[in-house]
């Protein structure tokens, strides 16, 4: 039988994998109209964050009857809020040693999504059993 943690993850994996390729896309689309490197960043993240919430509170964690939870999306906020700032931090770190613009981002998201899955998985959505 298959343990229930690890199914958890393989849910959380797959929508954090279709979130960060959409993320990608955005970030990578504004690059390519030239819009700045950080608005970009930020902007596919901030959109990506509505798409994350819905559906890891609603496949991931199962828990669509609490879609509206304040405890639950200011947890989420402040999840974000961190995992951003340090995805800030490391594309500004990245781009001031001449780091390809590209590979800047992929990076940093990367540190972002294995953060963002920590603090999901055992601060914003704990109490939630599976």
């Amino acid at each position: 039988m298959i343990n229930s943690e690890f199914i958890l993850f393989i849910k959380f994996s797959f929508i954090g994998l279709f979130n960060t390729i959409f993320g990608f896309l955005v970030i990578f689309f504004l690059v390519f109209l030239n819009i700045n490197p950080f608005l970009s960043n930020m902007l596919g993240i901030f959109i990506g964050m509505f798409v994350s919430y819905y559906m890891h509170n609603k496949y991931t964690f199962n828990n669509s009857k609490l879609l509206l939870s304040y405890k639950i999306i200011f947890k989420y906020l402040l999840s974000v809020i961190l995992s951003y700032l340090i995805n800030f931090l490391s594309l500004s770190f990245l781009l001031s040693i001449q780091l390809d613009i590209y590979l800047s981002q992929f990076i940093s998201l990367i540190l972002y999504s294995f953060l963002i899955y920590l603090l999901f998985r055992f601060f914003v959505w704990k109490t939630i059993i599976f």
